[in-house]
């Protein structure tokens, strides 16, 4: 395999950079903006200015230095002048394309031949077992004549050197099975070589699961994993199949902690299980956060996961897996959708902590009824929703999950003593409406004085209450206020803060300003409002 033509390692996604100077066209050493979008020397580099190209092969890479270049390779040699600034990438050169064709062409010459090889000795072989077949049926054919009418004996016709074992437990030469040995050991270096090869050329998830599912038969699992990660883990390389990397921990350890070779293990079926019926790898697995980000973004992983009660136990209880899942909207609702899962959940202190800070996981359990239901039903869940910004302005969103609380006495109660809980319900005109629309919410939120300067401190409150039955509405200009609770005939609080409502400057009432007016309305102290038995106008 020594006269191999070059194949150098591509680079996904073909990033740019470009020059950063002047170049001539005799110029062997260059200067770009930023080597990392490169692959390490040797390799190919293209310059452009996307009217004209030059390929150029550099044999080292020092910081942003690419030196030891030889030029126009792919233009009869021939470089030419570039002006700083010109595009520099590894984009897919058509010379590694031609040596790759040649290079398998001499593989597949070297196969044959070393066939050829193997069928010259096979009849070699054949013709000298023939003919100690017909040595032992002659020699068979004394031994059984018991009268030997010759008296021929064994030195006579030399059977004590006649191997007189059946055809089948004959044992092959030791220069045969050199050559059978060293023929098949070429053909599967050679088999491997190019599977690799042409993997690592051309990375995708399609040639990645392939490379997994036919793990077994070619047995380069190992190597491909490494290079297409650029992991550099020798350990890896030398591993075959999926079952050994899966059984060895230093392997485990470099796959888990490259993203490229985990979202290839995520997506594929066989892969997954090996992980997870391995409770060491499990444990590494979901301990990594790149390992469980790959894992979260892959519906099919996390469905096989969920499956298994000890794995979800141990993901729950830890807190990198159910950052990446709370994070991931495919991987909260296959935990959602798992009875298991959501019971665990709201029990769990590291769960509901990274639930409750995420936007992505409460919008989902906000969506799901299950959810809802399952965590009005656990005080430790629910005090940990109410006290988080986040769980909360989700909560409010969502129609359906608001009125889940506000169906449930207690959870209502406990919405309205919380600041945080209220501060967001009162930001959200919609989950306000639903709020003032409920009899029972509308007279506790009366008669909490924190709940009272949350709604009266947001626009959005003010507009949902000001589109109820149960409204105040305000005419400074004319110094009027009507206050109206058809439900129970008192008013609602009239403490406002002085604010811009709709153009309109609404200043804060107190106990003094009403007292000047009519006298049809009762300050009561205790409860920080005006009183009235009345629904009609009151001039003040």
């Amino acid at each position: 395999m020594s006269n191999l033509k070059p194949m150098y390692q591509g680079m996904p996604y073909s990033p740019e950079t470009h020059l950063g100077e002047n170049i001539t066209a005799d110029a062997t050493t260059i200067i770009i903006a930023d080597s990392t979008v490169l692959p390490d020397a040797p390799n190919w580099a293209v310059l452009t200015d996307n009217i004209t190209a030059e390929t150029i092969e550099y044999t080292r890479k020092s910081g942003n230095q690419l030196s030891g270049i030889k030029r126009g390779v792919q233009e009869g040699g021939k470089g030419a002048n570039w002006a700083a600034g010109t595009i520099v990438a590894r984009y897919m050169v058509e010379l590694g394309q031609r040596n790759m064709a040649s290079n398998i062409t001499d593989a597949y010459e070297k196969v044959v031949a070393a066939q050829n090889l193997i069928d010259l000795n096979a009849e070699e072989i054949k013709n000298a077992f023939d003919s100690i077949a017909e040595t032992n049926d002659s020699v068979k054919a004394h031994i059984e004549d018991s009268d030997n009418p010759h008296k021929t004996t064994k030195a006579q016709v030399g059977l004590s050197y006649v191997d007189n074992t059946s055809d089948k437990d004959k044992p092959v030469s030791w220069r045969t099975q050199e050559v059978i040995d060293d023929v098949y050991g070429n053909i599967v270096n050679i088999r491997a070589y190019i599977c690799a090869q042409a993997i690592v050329t051309a990375i995708s998830p399609e040639s990645m699961d392939w490379a997994i599912r036919t793990a077994d038969q070619y047995r380069v699992l190992g190597r491909v994993l490494d290079d297409a990660g650029n992991i550099g883990s020798k350990d890896l390389r030398e591993l075959d199949t999926l079952a050994e990397i899966t059984a060895n921990a230093t392997a485990v350890s470099a796959v888990i902690a490259s993203k490229i070779a985990m979202t290839a293990m995520a997506v594929n079926e066989s892969a997954v299980g090996a992980i997870f019926a391995n409770g060491v790898t499990a444990s590494s697995v979901i301990s990594s956060d790149t390992a469980m980000a790959a894992i979260a973004a892959s519906k099919n992983a996390m469905e096989m996961m969920l499956a298994n009660e000890t794995i979800t136990a141990s993901v729950i209880a830890n807190e990198t897996a159910m950052t990446a899942i709370a994070s991931s909207k495919i991987a909260m609702t296959a935990v959602l959708e798992s009875v298991t899962a959501r019971a665990s959940i709201i029990t769990s202190r590291i769960a509901m902590r990274a639930i409750t800070t995420s936007r992505i996981a409460m919008v989902a359990v906000a969506a799901n009824q299950n959810m809802m239901a399952a965590i009005l039903m656990s005080d430790y869940a629910f005090d940990a929703v109410i006290m988080s910004d986040t769980a909360m302005v989700a909560i409010a969103a969502d129609e359906n999950a608001m009125r889940a609380i506000l169906a449930n006495e207690i959870a209502m109660t406990a919405v309205i003593e919380s600041e945080t809980a209220m501060t967001a319900i009162a930001a959200d005109e919609n989950a306000m409406t639903e709020m003032v629309a409920d009899r029972d919410a509308f007279n506790a939120i009366r008669m909490n004085a924190a709940a009272r300067a949350a709604v009266t401190s947001s626009l959005a409150a003010l507009n949902a209450i000001s589109s109820s039955p149960r409204r105040l509405t305000i005419n400074t200009s004319a110094m009027t206020a009507t206050f109206q609770n058809i439900a129970t005939n008192v008013a609602f609080i009239v403490s406002f803060r002085s604010t811009t409502w709709n153009g309109t400057t609404i200043y804060r009432m107190n106990r003094t300003f009403f007292e000047a007016g009519t006298g049809e309305v009762e300050w009561n102290q205790s409860m920080g409002m005006l009183m009235t038995a009345d629904v009609n106008r009151f001039t003040c």
